[in-house]
C-alpha cells in the first residue's frame, strides 16, 4: 500500500551516512579533547621559533629545499605564532584536517568502487580507526595527517575520465608538497601508475605516460631516501634494512597493529601473496588495485627496523578501506532485487548506523589503556608549562637546572619547552644529579609539579 508519509521521509535516508560519520567523528575526537603537546612537539615549535617567515616561504617553494618537512612544519609556524602553548587549537586543526581527508577518502573509492554504500562503510572506517590512534591525540602526527590529504587529492584527481598533461604537471606538484609533509607519499606516482595499468577502461597507456613527469621526481627523492638510510648506522632509528626477511617481519607487524593480532609474518605473507593471485586469475582489477594499494604505500617505511609505528598506517589504510567498500558494493548488488526497495533504503541506514557504534565502541576499547598512559603524559605535559610559566623572569642566556623531570624527556625537550613557553631563544636547560654552586634556577619535577629549590 502506498504511503506518502514513509516516502517523504526516506528522502532523508542519503544524509544519513553523513551525519553517522559526523557522529562518529565528533565522539572519537572528544575522546581526546585533553590532549596536549608532546615530545616531537616541542622540537617542532622550538625549531619554528628559530624560523622566520621568509625561511619558512623559502622552504615551502623551493622544490629542492632541503627543510625537515615544511608542508608539515608551516602549520606548527602559524600555530604559534596565533595560539602559543595552548595545544586545543593545534589539535582541532589536525582533526579538521583529518575530517576533510575522512570526505577525500569516501570521494576516491566512490570514483573508483561505484558505489556509495561501500564508499561510506570504507570512509567510517578510516574515520575512527585505533590503529593509528596518534593521529588523534598527538599533533606530531600532523605530517601524516598532511602527506595523506594531499596524497588523496592527488588520487582523486588524477583518476579523473580525461587528464591532460597540463593537469599532470599540476599533479607532480601535489607530488612535491605530499612528500614536503612526509616521505610516505614518495608512492603517490607508483599509486597513479597501477591504477591507469589496472583499473582505467580507457585509454590506458595514453593516460600512463604522464607519469613521466612525477615518476622522474620521485625516483630523485626515492634515491636519496635509500641512500641517507643507508648511510645510517644499525642502531639508528631511521636505518634501514633493505631485505626481503626485514619487508616480511614489517607487513607481519603492521597486520598485527591492525587486528591487534600475534601471527607469525610469514604466514601474512602467505596469506598475501594467495590472495593477490587470486584477485589476478579472477580479474579482480579493482580489488588488485586496492590489495596492491597497501603494499606499495607502506614500502617508504616497511624496512625500518628500528622505527614501526602503528600511525603509519593512516595511508595504506585506505587500500583496507577500498577493499571493505568492494565488499559492501558485493553485498548491497545481491541483497537488491531480494528487498523490497521500500524497506532497503530504511534498513541500510540501520545497518550503516549500527556500524558507525560498533566502530566507535572497538575504538574506544582498543584504546583505552593507551588512552590513560597519554592523560598521565598530559598531565606532566601542562604542569610543567605552567611551571616554567610561573617562574620569576630568568635574567639573559640564563641557564634552567633540573635535578628531577617529566617522563622521557631529555635536555633537548625541556630546553624547548622553556623557550616555547617564555618565547625566548637565550634560554638553556642541563638535566642534573646535584646543582652546581651559583645555580640560580634549581628545579625539580615532582608529583606532576615544577619545584623550585633553595638549597643544594
Amino acid at each position: 500500500m502506498y504511503n506518502p508519509g514513509v516516502k517523504l521521509w526516506t528522502r532523508y535516508l542519503p544524509f544519513i551516512p553523513l551525519a553517522g560519520i559526523a557522529v562518529l567523528l565528533f565522539s572519537t575526537f572528544r575522546l581526546y579533547e585533553s590532549s596536549n603537546f608532546w615530545l616531537d612537539d616541542l622540537t617542532s615549535l622550538y625549531w619554528v621559533q628559530n624560523t622566520s617567515g621568509a625561511e619558512m616561504l623559502k622552504a615551502l617553494v623551493n622544490p629542492a629545499s632541503s627543510s625537515f618537512r615544511p608542508s608539515g612544519m608551516v602549520f606548527y609556524w602559524i600555530g604559534l605564532r596565533l595560539f602559543g602553548t595552548n595545544a586545543l587549537p593545534y589539535h582541532a586543526l589536525a582533526w579538521i584536517i583529518h575530517t576533510a581527508n575522512t570526505a577525500l577518502v569516501y570521494l576516491v573509492l566512490l570514483r573508483i568502487t561505484k558505489s556509495r554504500p561501500g564508499a561510506a562503510v570504507g570512509a567510517m572506517l578510516f574515520a575512527s580507526q585505533a590503529v593509528f590512534v596518534d593521529i588523534y591525540w598527538n599533533f606530531g602526527a600532523i605530517f601524516e595527517i598532511v602527506a595523506g590529504c594531499l596524497y588523496f587529492l592527488g588520487v582523486l584527481l588524477w583518476s579523473s575520465e580525461r587528464r591532460s598533461w597540463a593537469k599532470a604537471f599540476l599533479l607532480s606538484g601535489v607530488f612535491v608538497y605530499a612528500v614536503k609533509g612526509k616521505e610516505m607519499a614518495m608512492t603517490l606516482p607508483a599509486i597513479w601508475l597501477i591504477y591507469d595499468l589496472i583499473v582505467r577502461t580507457t585509454s590506458k597507456w595514453r593516460h600512463a605516460i604522464q607519469i613521466i613527469l612525477p615518476g622522474i621526481a620521485a625516483l630523485f627523492l626515492t634515491f636519496k631516501a635509500l641512500a641517507e638510510g643507508r648511510a645510517a648506522t644499525p642502531d639508528a632509528p631511521w636505518y634501514m634494512d633493505i631485505s626481503g626477511v626485514s619487508m616480511g617481519r614489517g607487513f607481519g607487524i603492521y597486520f598485527n597493529m591492525l587486528f591487534n593480532s600475534e601471527i607469525r609474518w610469514q604466514v601474512w605473507a602467505i596469506g598475501f601473496v594467495l590472495v593477490l593471485i587470486l584477485m589476478v586469475f579472477s580479474r579482480m582489477h579493482t580489488a588488485m588495485f586496492f590489495h596492491l594499494w597497501v603494499w606499495i604505500t607502506f614500502l617508504p617505511v616497511i624496512f625500518l627496523s628500528n622505527h614501526r609505528s602503528s600511525f603509519y598506517w593512516y595511508i595504506p589504510f585506505l587500500g583496507v578501506c577500498g577493499l571493505a567498500a568492494l565488499l559492501v558494493r558485493e553485498v548491497v548488488r545481491w541483497l537488491q532485487p531480494r528487498i523490497p526497495s521500500e524497506v532497503a533504503g530504511i534498513a541500510a541506514s540501520a545497518c550503516f548506523l549500527v556500524l558507525c557504534q560498533v566502530t566507535f565502541v572497538v575504538h574506544k576499547s582498543r584504546t583505552q589503556e593507551i588512552r590513560s598512559w597519554y592523560h598521565d603524559r598530559e598531565v606532566e605535559f601542562r604542569a610543567l608549562i605552567q611551571g616554567i610559566r610561573e617562574l620569576p623572569p630568568p635574567p639573559p642566556n640564563e641557564t634552567l637546572y633540573f635535578a628531577g623531570t617529566p617522563g622521557y624527556f631529555e635536555e633537548m625537550h625541556l630546553t624547548g619547552a622553556a623557550q616555547v613557553t617564555l618565547r625566548r631563544q637565550d634560554i638553556t636547560a642541563r638535566i642534573v644529579e646535584q646543582f652546581p654552586d651559583g645555580a640560580r634556577y634549581r628545579l625539580r619535577f615532582e608529583n606532576s609539579r615544577l619545584h623550585q629549590i633553595t638549597d643544594n
